[in-house]
C-alpha cells in the first residue's frame, strides 16, 4: 500500500509540474503578447529616494535632499539642514 501511495504522490505532482509549465507556455504564446510584453518591459532600475531626510545629527530638524555639480560637473545629492544649514 505504501508503494502505491508512493507512486500516486509522485504521479500527482509530475502531472501538477507539467501542467504548470503547460500554462505558463500557452500564456507566453498568446497572439498578444507583445502588449504586454513592451507594457511591462522594465524601463531600467530606478533609484529610489526617501520621501523625508534623516534628522540633523546637530539640531534633530529635518533635512532635505539638494543635487549639487562637483568640480567635473558629476551631480552630487547633499543633504541640508532646514534650521541650521548643516550639509551632509
Amino acid at each position: 500500500m505504501k508503494k502505491t501511495n508512493r507512486l500516486a504522490s509522485l504521479f500527482l505532482a509530475l502531472l501538477l509540474a507539467f501542467s504548470l509549465m503547460a500554462v505558463t507556455a500557452s500564456a507566453c504564446d498568446s497572439k498578444d503578447s507583445h502588449v504586454h510584453t513592451e507594457a511591462c518591459e522594465d524601463e531600467g532600475i530606478m533609484p529610489l529616494y526617501p520621501m523625508k531626510g534623516p534628522p540633523c545629527p546637530y539640531c534633530g530638524y529635518e533635512m532635505y535632499d539638494v543635487w549639487t555639480e562637483d568640480a567635473f560637473k558629476n551631480p552630487i545629492l547633499a543633504r541640508v539642514c532646514s534650521r541650521c544649514s548643516f550639509r551632509m
